[in-house]
């Protein structure tokens, strides 16, 4: 994984961790960081197809027995699942990647653009963005430990204060969860774990959270 990922970045502006993506997989948001991590310019990010490959994919720690139908499953749902942004009174809909890809399975790599809906949320260095290696997510197994370390890394303070509803909002939990102890134990605890267990930059960065 480290060497294949080597020097692997993944850049959004801040606001894009805020699009409601519960419709997706785990799976379905590690390929989505891995099309991201291709990104170098704004200039080439409509104008050319991203290259993955299944070795690449499988390193996600995707353990799947059928790696081409099930990669070819999170495509889909990614072209044609939109993400949702609750904007003051208004809802926009963003949709992710071109339903255009271009998959041959005797060639072991996949062919990927961005729809037009990404350029306002990609490779924007003046501000309001964040970066991360690629290498810290691949081994999460719980897509609300990916959105949670978005939003973290996301944050310029040492010191984070939140709020469960503040974090179920993060999350996309708004309406689950109703008492506290499951929410602690199904979904915290097992952010805390992965967290610490995976990542190489925010290593017990929040070692009191659950506690």
């Amino acid at each position: 994984q480290k060497r294949l990922f080597k020097n692997r970045k993944v850049v959004q502006l801040n606001k894009f961790i805020k699009g409601d993506v519960s419709p997706f997989t785990v799976n379905d948001l590690k390929i989505f960081k891995l099309i991201i991590s291709k990104v170098d310019s704004k200039d080439s990010l409509f104008q050319d197809f991203y290259e993955i490959t299944t070795d690449e994919i499988r390193h996600l720690n995707i353990n799947e027995k059928h790696l081409y139908s099930e990669t070819k499953k999170s495509l889909k749902r990614l072209a044609n699942i939109y993400i949702t942004f609750e904007e003051n009174d208004s809802f926009r809909e963003v949709g992710l990647i071109r339903n255009d890809f271009r998959f041959d399975k005797n060639s072991k790599k996949i062919l990927i653009n961005f729809n037009d809906d990404m350029g306002e949320y990609l490779i924007n260095l003046k501000k309001n963005f964040f970066m991360y290696d690629l290498i810290d997510i691949v081994n999460f197994k719980f897509k609300h430990t990916i959105k949670f370390y978005e939003y973290i890394k996301s944050q310029s303070l040492n010191v984070i204060k939140l709020k469960i509803e503040t974090i179920k909002g993060i999350l996309d939990l708004k309406n689950k969860y109703s008492r506290y102890t499951n929410f602690r134990t199904d979904v915290l605890e097992v952010i805390l774990e992965e967290i610490n267990e995976s990542s190489n930059t925010l290593m017990d960065c929040f070692g009191n959270f659950c506690k």
